[in-house]
């Protein structure tokens, strides 16, 4: 299934963070829990809540627990992957991952697999800690018959105001978040009541890549929270394309600055020369000057840099330009590689052409461009990487 987005110069500002993405001093965060001591924690403990406890290297509870990762050992960022294994042991709970958490007094989010006698993948909002222990659902799947006597890998993907739930890598859900998360802990609340429930090998991974496969689970479109539009877009699995010629840049929680590299996957269905969609790079607002690579099927096969003056100048002037091969209906990979002033253009992980940038475009923002419109060009994947 498809859905239209027709979305005129808007920004969806409210779903947006403006926060910088910033890398952490350690990306990576991971637990075993082989010291008992849990010395990377912070507990919590309350009236209701109880201390988190590890048994044979598993965390167990015999109560409400809860506990977060230590700010001092760890900091999340702004965009992260949580995951655990979880073993409901037979019973009707799993623990679960806490996302967003401040402090006891603030609202924040468990993501969770089991409820009740089935498994449903699912995110709860609480308003608080003690006086909201069970939270309000706010997303879940319909119930799915997981196996209760093995563990299971429940991770969530957290990108700006998003959230994505996978089990044992598989992906089930995706939700809009409306807590900013950001200055929030990673955590685990168990409200099992039976220490026969564990988790296990959790991990925090910050991250500065950008993957969009442009539609959701439930195969609806997926353009919300990053862009800025113009244009008439359609989307689904895979799956963007034009009704009318416009641009989606991505905002400004994901800095292009320094060395980085920008890739769209696209395919031409038509069984003719074609263009590409084009790749935005060094792009600040509206009003200032960027740069747009393409491959023009429909000249030669011809990969081009162009100079825009500002958003207005479509067009732009050709600074660069490389004669190539492009395999014409299978899916292809535009990439530019920024490393300081070099541009370099890639097609399927080869270079095909470099130009030195000597306008001193310090632009860090990066999108995508329909040029024209063209159903038969669909763009299967945008990426950005630090």
């Amino acid at each position: 299934m498809q859905s239209t987005r027709k979305l005129l110069s808007l920004t969806i500002a409210a779903l947006c963070l403006s926060t910088s993405v910033s890398a952490a001093s350690i990306d990576t965060f991971a637990d075993d829990f082989s010291d008992a001591s849990l010395p990377k924690w912070a507990s919590v403990e309350n009236g209701q809540i109880a201390p988190a406890t590890v048994t044979n290297e598993k965390l167990t509870s015999s109560n409400y627990s809860f506990t977060t990762i230590n700010p001092a050992k760890f900091g999340v960022a702004q965009h992260f992957e949580a995951s655990m294994e979880v073993d409901s042991a037979g019973t009707i709970y799993n623990p679960t991952i806490v996302i967003g958490f401040k402090d006891e007094n603030s609202p924040y989010y468990t993501v969770r697999l089991k409820i009740g006698a089935y498994g449903k993948p699912s995110i709860y909002r609480h308003t608080d800690l003690y006086n909201d222990l069970g939270g309000t659902q706010v997303a879940a799947t319909s119930d799915i018959a997981f196996d209760a006597s093995t563990p299971h890998k429940l991770s969530v993907t957290v990108k700006d105001m998003e959230a994505s739930i996978s089990v044992d890598g598989t992906p089930y859900l995706e939700t809009l978040l409306d807590l900013p998360h950001v200055g929030g802990q990673v955590g685990i609340y168990d409200f099992s009541l039976s220490n026969a429930t564990t988790a296990d090998n959790f991990v925090v991974k910050n991250t500065e890549v950008f993957t969009e496969n442009f539609a959701d689970i439930n195969g609806n479109g997926a353009l919300r929270g990053y862009y800025e539009f113009t244009g008439d877009w359609t989307t689904g699995y895979r799956q963007l394309t034009a009704l009318q010629a416009g641009d989606l840049i991505l905002n400004d929680s994901f800095v292009a600055d320094g060395d980085h590299e920008v890739a769209l996957a696209w395919k031409n269905t038509s069984g003719y020369a074609e263009n590409s969609p084009s790749i935005i790079f060094r792009y600040t607002d509206a009003n200032s000057p960027y740069y747009t690579a393409v491959i023009e099927d429909g000249q030669y096969n011809r990969a081009k840099l162009y100079l825009h003056a500002d958003q207005s100048d479509s067009a732009g002037t050709m600074v660069a330009e490389q004669d190539i091969y492009t395999s014409g209906t299978a899916s292809d990979e535009l990439a530019v590689r920024i490393n300081g002033n070099k541009v370099n253009i890639l097609l399927n992980g080869a270079k095909v052409l470099s130009y030195t940038d000597t306008n001193g475009l310090t632009g860090t923002r990066a999108g995508i461009r329909y040029q024209t419109v063209n159903q038969s060009i669909i763009t299967e994947s945008f990426r950005f990487t630090k």
